[in-house]
């Protein structure tokens, strides 16, 4: 497109045609929703639904905590040690899934590059505790 003195575009008339009116590039304003949060993940599973679309789930992976706990009473009535032979708690570890993103097939090809990006650019600036970033799917 010509550009004026001021060094901006011109003006386009109806003689330029349509192709004029499509502009050359374009700025997004990037506004948390009102659900964002930040979410420590440990790892992720996902799979590719009918229609196409990655599903990748987010967790985070911790010892559980006990779903009942027995304290006693001490002779003035204030709380006691635990008893901890009383303790329910489940045996094993908690995934706790918290969030499940839905991908366009084109939108996880770009995470793909954009954390390969990433992970280059960590184990150049020594972030990584290991040599190499291994796919662990082969």
């Amino acid at each position: 497109m010509p550009k004026s003195k001021k060094g901006k575009g011109k003006e386009p008339s109806a003689k330029d045609g349509l192709a004029t009116l499509i502009p050359q590039t374009i700025k997004f304003h990037n506004w948390k929703g009102p659900s964002y949060r930040s979410i420590p993940a440990d790892g992720a599973w996902g799979n590719l639904n009918p229609h196409g679309m990655v599903h990748l789930t987010f967790y985070n992976e911790r010892a559980p905590i006990p779903t009942e706990s027995i304290h006693a009473v001490t002779p003035d009535g204030k709380l006691g040690p635990e008893i901890t032979e009383k303790r329910v708690i489940k045996e094993g570890m908690i995934r706790q899934l918290e969030a499940d993103v839905v991908l366009s097939l084109s939108a996880a090809v770009q995470l793909h590059g954009w954390l390969t990006t990433m992970l280059n650019e960590a184990q150049k600036n020594g972030k990584f505790g290991v040599q190499a970033v291994e796919n662990p799917n082969g």
